[in-house]
């Protein structure tokens, strides 16, 4: 057997070895050996022969076909892991580069090129070599919630690489080189042992393992100081935690958070967690326990905690009964709440300053009781519980007291003046067993006018004694006073009065700070009450009706029965009014004088309906400006009448009125309902609003201008669809009316056809004239309604509409306004309609369609066929008019013979007949 050398590039070198019958060619180093594939000797050869995945590779080739797509793939195991494709030049050379996958397993790859025209193929090997990366960590110890620095070579260029380390996964991306360093994996929590660092190439696949061991934690901590005041700050030293984790610090006993913080990157920390050591711990020794929130690790321990020992001393170690007792200290817990203790009971709380010291302060009232005896109190920080105790003597009463005065009259007031009772306690007043009266001695057992006592008018010539007892401390003393009698007297300061003139009435003899009463018979004109020598002043008296002669005024005590009276002589008034001007229009202003009245009362000056209230002067006179009213105008003249509110006294006078003369034209005499109109006014008041009705309906207002003169625009008012038309103005200030008729004209419309014969249906346009402007207009067909039209500004319409469908003859138009209830009529004709029907079968059997055929109905119209029995059917003509093919089903039943049946065209109004024998 004989193979043929293979063909090769021109460079190629040729060795030929010749043993017995055959002869090989040997290929130059770099090119594999090729197969003859066909008469041309295609081949390939690559850049490269093995390498790693993920590699890009040039594929060449020669002797393919001009021009010719050479598609190249590679093969693992007969299937395809990478392709490309190129075109061969005019001498059937080619060259592409493909890239292998990443995760390609070690061995060997076919590298095929296929000439898609030729199918002319050759092939070449390559070897993969496999992925072996080699990871490495740092040095040094690692605990959970650490972390490790990890480093890695012999991974695919570029490509994503997961580092897992007992669990916790870290991704990073390697070179150009397939490597990376340093990379920073957190340590997770874990226990203490040794555990793998595995890298995984995401795209090769290649996988790299080490070792790394996790110590675990041993923690321990010591307090800043083994002994310490409360309220002072106690940190602590420690380490063996996790790093930078956060540590509480609880107390052991009650596993309350006193603080926390944080470790340092080797789990140590040095004066960390400190907080104030609470008052409420002096004395106890402090067991703490540290825990590391991270690792869940923990460690004790404590400090002692001193005590406070405060001194106390009293503001006085003498005290009377009742008085105040207040203390001083020092030793206590800043701000600290103090209590006051005698015994188990609590009688005062304070609080120690920024210092732990008290200042006058806890003050407690010394009990009555405790009089001549010694007082224990003990001072108890509520915090600290430290405390002190003192001891103070308690003195004894003294009881002395005097009257305010020694001799009063009945009704004057006693009070008392004293001291040696108890600081602060009540003191009761006792007339014989009777308690008259109590009030609290001051911060010394003293006091001064206490216990005000009104000396009763029974008491009148007698003495009184008074027995004044401390409640609290018992002391007890008296005091002795004399009564004196009343003799009551009342003067005017005038005997003669006008009524309503005021004067003052004065009242002597009666007990001091009593309260009178004046009465003018049983009426109350005044009250005032005593001075200190029984007498009082009643001010503004004065005399209520103003036709008495002669009035009498008693004052009477509202606490004794003591009396006083006195009587004075009554004038009459006689008051005149005078005017600035006696004639005047309304609206006018006119100023009324008056004198004669009460002084300072009220006078109402009334001038017809129209009146106002002015005040006297203090000689009883006046003057006042008023503006005539409006309501009286028409009138002659008015009366003007001032009357006093008090006296009652009248005075009047006429005033002659001049007249208002108003007149009003309209813009026409005579026009058509609807016609808008106009009017031209004068002699209204300058300024004031005038109110046009019509008809006695709502209207318009205008106001009428600086010289009374009024304009009606035509916009106001149409005049109105009825039989009169009355307008009336009236000045809404003046008063001043006038009315006046406008003649209302008739309606004569009319309405014409563009066309006045034709069949239903048809499109007739109407135009109507002499209609009111702008009403409604309905159109109507004999009885239907057409359609409505609203008329144009000169009572003119125009309106399309289609005839309706009816009956062969006259068809009335009627026109009819909806205001002017103008009726315009016209006729129109409706034409006849001839048409013609046939069948397309007369004998049919029953159950079976019969078709008709016909024309000359109107267009579209429904065609009814019916029998003596109804309606068996209809169908619709044609927009001509006409029908064919058109069905309809003899009824099954029908009983054979002749039958009749009636065609009826629903919109043409025609009939016509057709007998047909139905098949028995």
């Amino acid at each position: 057997m004989k193979i043929s050398r293979a063909s090769l590039k021109s460079n190629t070198q040729k060795l030929t070895y010749t043993a017995a019958a055959f002869t090989i060619l040997l290929a130059p180093a770099g090119y594999a050996l090729q197969a003859k594939a066909d008469s041309n000797d295609v081949y390939v050869t690559l850049s490269s022969f093995s390498g790693k995945p993920n590699q890009t590779i040039t594929v060449s080739g020669g002797n393919y076909g001009k021009d010719e797509t050479v598609n190249v793939e590679a093969d693992s195991g007969n299937v395809a892991v990478a392709t490309a494709s190129a075109t061969s030049s005019d001498n059937g050379e080619f060259s592409t580069s493909i890239t292998l996958p990443a995760k390609l397993p070690q061995g060997g790859l076919a590298i095929k090129a296929t000439g898609k025209s030729t199918g002319w193929n050759a092939s070449n090997s390559y070897y993969v070599v496999p992925f072996t990366p080699t990871v490495t960590v740092n040095e040094g110890n690692t605990t959970a919630y650490g972390s490790i620095k990890v480093s890695a070579t012999g991974f695919a260029a570029n490509e994503a690489v997961a580092i897992n380390f007992a669990g916790s996964t870290t991704m990073t991306t390697a070179d150009v080189n397939g490597a990376f360093s340093d990379i920073t994996v957190a340590t997770p929590n874990v226990p203490a042992a040794s555990y793998t660092v595995v890298a995984v190439g995401q795209s090769s696949g290649a996988t790299g393992t080490t070792y790394k061991y996790v110590n675990g934690f041993f923690p321990s901590a010591s307090p800043s100081t083994y002994y310490l005041m409360p309220l002072t700050d106690l940190a602590f030293n420690g380490s063996g935690f996790a790093p930078n984790e956060t540590i509480s610090v609880t107390d052991a006993s009650s596993g309350t958070l006193l603080s926390s913080f944080k470790a340092d990157a080797e789990g140590a920390f040095t004066d960390a967690g400190a907080f104030t050591v609470p008052a409420s711990l002096a004395g106890s020794n402090l067991k703490v326990v540290l825990s590391g929130l991270t690792s869940g690790v923990s460690t004790s321990t404590g400090t002692a905690v001193g005590k406070y020992f405060p001194s106390i001393s009293p503001s006085d170690y003498y005290v009377q009964p009742g008085g105040n007792l207040s203390f001083n200290g020092s030793g206590f817990v800043p701000g600290e709440t103090v209590d006051v203790m005698q015994g188990t009971t609590k009688l005062a709380t304070t609080t120690a300053d920024q210092y732990g010291n008290l200042t006058m302060a806890g003050t407690v009232t010394i009990p009555a009781t405790a009089a001549g005896k010694s007082q224990s109190y003990t001072l108890v920080g509520a915090t600290s519980k430290g405390s002190g105790t003192v001891t103070i003597g308690v003195a004894s009463y003294n009881a002395q007291v005097s009257p305010s005065d020694y001799y009063l009259m009945p009704g004057g007031s006693l009070s008392f003046s004293g001291f040696g009772f108890m600081p602060n306690e009540t003191v009761d007043v006792f007339s014989g067993t009777t308690k008259v009266g109590s009030f609290q001695a001051d911060m010394t057992g003293s006091f001064k006018k206490q216990s005000a006592y009104s000396i009763p008018f029974s008491a009148a010539g007698t003495s009184q004694s008074f027995r004044l007892v401390g409640e609290s401390s018992q002391a007890e003393t008296t005091a002795t006073i004399s009564v004196g009698q009343l003799n009551t007297q009342l003067t005017p300061g005038t005997w003669y009065a006008l009524p309503f003139a005021k004067f003052d009435v004065t009242a002597t003899g009666f007990a001091p700070g009593d309260t009178l009463n004046l009465k003018n018979g049983a009426a109350t004109v005044a009250t005032a009450t005593t001075d200190e020598d029984g007498t009082a002043i009643f001010h503004d008296v004065a005399v209520t009706d103003p036709a008495a002669k002669s009035v009498s005024f008693v004052a009477t005590s509202t606490t004794s029965d003591a009396t006083a009276s006195v009587s004075i002589a009554v004038g009459q008034y006689h008051p005149y009014l005078t005017a600035s001007s006696y004639y005047a229009k309304p609206g006018d202003t006119v100023t009324f004088s008056g004198a004669g009245f009460a002084p300072g009362e009220d006078v109402e000056v009334g001038t017809g309906k129209k009146g106002g209230t002015v005040t006297a002067d203090l000689d009883g006179a006046f003057s006042v400006t008023v503006e005539l009213p409006f309501a009286e105008a028409g009138k002659n003249s008015i009366p003007v009448t001032a009357t006093g509110q008090s006296s009652k006294a009248v005075a009047s006078m006429n005033l002659t009125l001049a007249p208002f003369t108003v007149s009003v034209s309209p813009s026409t005499w005579y026009a058509t309902p609807g016609t808008p109109v106009s009017f031209d006014g004068m002699g209204f008041l300058p300024g004031e609003t005038v109110m046009v009705s019509l008809n006695h309906e709502g209207g318009a207002e205008v106001i009428a201008d600086k010289k009374g003169n009024i304009a009606v625009p035509a916009t106001a008012f149409s005049l109105p669809f009825g039989k009169s038309a009355n307008f009336i103005f009236q000045g809404e200030t003046s008063y001043a009316t006038t009315s006046l008729d406008i003649g209302l004209a008739q309606f004569y419309a009319s309405v014409q056809l563009d066309n006045y014969y034709g069949n239903g249906g048809s499109a007739v346009t109407a135009s109507g004239s002499g209609f009111a402007p702008n009403e409604q207009i309905t159109l109507t067909a004999g009885t239907t309604d057409l359609s409505t039209v609203t008329a144009s500004a000169k009572g003119a319409f125009t309106k399309s509409f289609a005839v309706p469908y009816a009956a062969a003859g006259d068809l009335p138009i009627t026109a009819t306004g909806a205001d002017s209830g103008a009726v315009a009529k016209t006729g129109y004709t409706v034409a006849q309609v001839y048409n013609s029907v046939e069948l397309g079968t007369y004998a049919v059997p029953a159950g079976q369609a019969l078709n008709f055929i016909g024309s000359g109905f109107l267009s579209n119209d429904t065609v009814q066929i019916s029998t003596k029995n109804g309606v068996i059917g209809s169908f619709k003509a044609t927009a001509q008019g006409s029908f064919n093919d058109s069905t309809v089903l003899i009824p099954a039943g029908t009983p054979g013979g002749e039958l009749t049946l009636t065609v009826k065209g629903l919109n043409s109004f025609t009939n016509s007949t057709i007998t047909i024998w139905v098949q028995g």
